[in-house]
Order: structure tokens, then C-alpha cells, then sequence
């Protein structure tokens, strides 16, 4: 790999993006296609032929009211034909439980457990294609060997029943915790619900000291503003942001604010720019602009790349380009912007920041490199070494 691509080597900006993406390691933070292999049966090795009908970004808005997808008939953001052709070969697969009232923790965590146990099944069955990586190291062995490392994050403290569970999703795999999702837990308040104003609690000091132990990263994407400072001042060890944005310029809770993207740099962690519309787009960041904004163009306008770039870029200047990366939040979002509709798109983003100016050895930090050095130290500060995952 190198740091600086002599652009003389290409005739445009397109083949430059290309050469860059498909030389770096491209790390996407939080993709959400595990929810749709566990619960409809979603194959990885689905082809783009397929004659899938059902878009499955609107089954998270109304659910199964008008249809009931069968795998083959689901139209995702996620395929491995399609991140191959995106460059991406490092990816945090989101394990999410829907946190419905009176489920008992238990019960959700043992539901986690069921997704990884499907997405390993996918892995396996597409080991010529795939693997899954625990460290660092698995992920360059990996992206050196032609596979895509897969990762897995666990997104909602609300499936871990208790302190101990840690262990067990270290086990199987997991390397990274969501604290929270979008309601509040026994661990912390959410940025979504009554749970606002609410930090960590006690058990959720603990269990901050146990993840930085395990060597599991914690992921500040989802917690309420009190919890995201009391994070960083229980955590030994640097944080992610594995799908959020820039409160400056989309005044919503699920994003960060300067003050806490700067803290966040000041714990040498990283935040990973969010690429839907509620995100990235002023006119979707609330129930109230999405309404407006349908009234107005009598439908819902299209976010563009250039925002997410803005996103990006806005960090980048704010906190240096060592602490910006990608979460694209895929399948699992809404309106994502023309070019970056799916997980082929990462080099027409590549491509958007070319034009902007950033440098080729910036461009690879910001796709890969830094949360690969947030894995590492996590994993160097952790009480006990974490174990590759690599087989053979």
C-alpha cells in the first residue's frame, strides 16, 4: 500500500478513487443486514439478478403491514457481490434486539446470541469469500488473503442481562458495544427517550470497566449527552462513535456536538460519519422536517454524497483527520444519498473527497486505519490478550 498516489498515474478521478479504495482497507462501522439473514432468511451470496421487489428500508418504517418479504424477494443495501464491487472489505456487522416492553434481558441476549450464530452460519458457508476477524491482525490477514473481514458489534446494552454476558459475547466474537440504542437501559440513558438527562448508572460505570477489561470497544452512537461525558470519563480506553454525524449541521441528539468531537479526539477515538438522511440531511433530522419537507417537494428530496462529505470534512477540520471514519448505518437507515444507496458506492465517496483536496494517506485513515488503531489499543489496555478468530 502506499501513502501518496502520484495522480499523473490516472486519467481522472474515478480510476484515482478506484486505485485508493481497492488499496485501502475500508472499514464501515455498523451495517445492519445481520437483522434481515436472522429474521427472513437474507442470504450474503444473494445475486443482484435476483428479482427482489421489496425495498427493505420501508419494512423498518411500517413493519409488515403491506408486505411480508421473503429472502428472496428482499431488496437490502448488502450483498458480498455488491461490497466487493464497493472496495469494502471490512465490515462491523450490527447484532441489534429489538428492546420490546416486558421482553426480559435474558431473552434478548439469548436472541443476540442466535444472530451471531447465523451470521457465523453465512460466514462458514461463504468461507471462500469471508471471514470473521477479532483483532487487527485477522483483518489485514484477511484484506492480504483477498477476504472480507467481518466483524461483529452488538448495538443495545438492553441485551446484555447481566455483567457477565460480557464474556460470553467476547466469545463469540463481538468487538464492540453499543451502551444503548434508541431507549434507555439499566445501564444508561438513551439520546432518544425519557432517558436524556440520564447518565451512566452504576452498573453501567461497571460495565464500562469490564468492556475496556475484555477488550471490547465502547460505542457512543445512541446515548444520551450525560452518558456520551460520563463515558469518556470512566473509560480507560478510546471510544467509537460507530454511526453518528455532526450536531453542527444536523442539530439532532444521535449526533455529536463540537465539544464532544472534540473530547473524542482527545480520547484518540473515533467517530464514524452516519450516511442517512436523519443524520446528514437538515430536512429529515426530526418527524416534524421530514413532514415539511415531503409537503414541499411532494415527496421526500434526496440527501447527496456531498453531504455526507460535508460531515466528513466539517470533523476532519474540527478534530483532524485521525479521528473521522465511516458508518454508513446500511439496512438499517433511510434515505441514503444518490451514488451511496448501497455498500458499492464507497469509491464514488473516495471520489468526492479527491475533489475536496484530502490527500491519499488521509483518505486511508479516514476509511480504515483509524478504527483499526482504535481496536488495537483497546485491545492492548484490555486485562488479558483478545484471541484471534482466524481458523488454520
Amino acid at each position: 500500500m502506499v501513502d501518496r498516489l502520484p495522480r499523473a498515474n490516472h486519467s481522472n478521478a474515478a480510476e484515482r478513487a478506484r486505485y485508493i479504495s481497492e488499496s485501502s482497507i475500508i472499514v464501515d462501522g455498523h451495517n445492519d443486514i445481520p437483522h434481515w439473514v436472522h429474521k427472513y432468511g437474507f442470504d450474503l451470496g444473494s445475486s443482484l439478478s435476483d428479482s427482489r421487489t421489496v425495498n427493505a428500508e420501508w419494512i423498518w418504517v411500517f413493519g409488515e403491514r403491506f408486505a411480508s418479504p421473503s429472502a428472496e424477494t428482499l431488496r437490502t443495501h448488502t450483498d458480498l457481490e455488491r461490497m466487493k464491487k464497493g472496495a469494502l472489505n471490512a465490515q462491523f456487522f450490527s447484532i441489534f434486539v429489538h428492546p420490546f416492553v416486558g421482553i426480559a434481558p435474558e431473552v434478548m441476549r439469548d436472541e443476540a446470541l442466535s444472530i451471531i450464530d447465523k451470521m457465523d452460519q453465512q460466514i462458514a458457508k461463504y468461507n471462500d469469500r469471508m471471514v470473521l476477524a477479532c483483532t487487527p491482525e485477522d483483518v489485514r490477514i484477511a484484506v492480504s488473503k483477498g477476504l472480507l473481514a467481518g466483524m461483529y458489534g452488538l448495538e443495545g446494552g438492553h441485551a446484555i442481562s447481566d455483567i457477565r454476558d460480557v464474556s460470553t459475547y467476547l466469545d463469540a466474537g463481538v468487538s464492540y458495544v453499543t451502551v444503548t440504542w434508541a431507549v434507555s437501559n439499566r445501564w444508561a440513558g438513551s439520546s432518544s427517550d425519557h432517558g436524556r438527562s440520564k447518565g451512566l448508572t452504576d452498573a453501567g460505570r461497571k460495565l464500562v470497566q469490564e468492556l475496556n477489561d475484555a477488550g471490547i470497544i465502547i460505542d457512543v452512537s445512541h446515548i444520551s449527552d450525560p452518558a456520551f461525558w460520563d463515558v469518556l470519563g470512566e473509560s480507560r480506553a478510546p471510544v467509537i462513535a460507530s454511526h453518528s454525524s455532526v450536531r453542527a449541521l444536523v442539530d439532532t441528539e444521535r449526533n455529536l456536538t463540537d465539544d464532544m468531537l472534540r473530547a473524542l479526539a482527545e480520547n484518540n477515538g473515533v467517530v464514524m460519519i452516519n450516511f442517512g438522511g436523519i443524520a446528514i440531511d437538515p430536512r429529515k433530522r426530526s418527524n416534524l422536517a421530514l413532514a415539511f419537507d415531503a409537503a414541499r417537494h411532494l415527496q421526500f428530496s434526496n440527501p447527496s454524497i456531498k453531504q455526507v462529505a460535508d460531515h466528513i470534512e466539517y470533523a476532519v477540520n474540527l478534530i483532524g483527520s485521525e479521528h473521522v471514519g465511516l458508518g454508513s448505518d446500511f439496512d438499517g437507515t433511510l434515505f441514503l444519498p444518490a451514488g451511496l444507496k448501497d455498500v458499492s458506492g464507497y469509491p464514488r465517496l473516495v471520489q468526492e473527497l479527491i475533489d475536496r483536496g484530502f490527500t491519499d494517506q488521509d483518505i486511508k485513515k479516514i476509511l480504515g486505519e483509524n478504527s483499526l488503531r482504535v481496536m488495537s489499543e483497546v485491545q492492548d489496555l484490555a486485562s488479558q490478550p483478545v484471541d484471534s478468530c482466524l481458523k488454520g
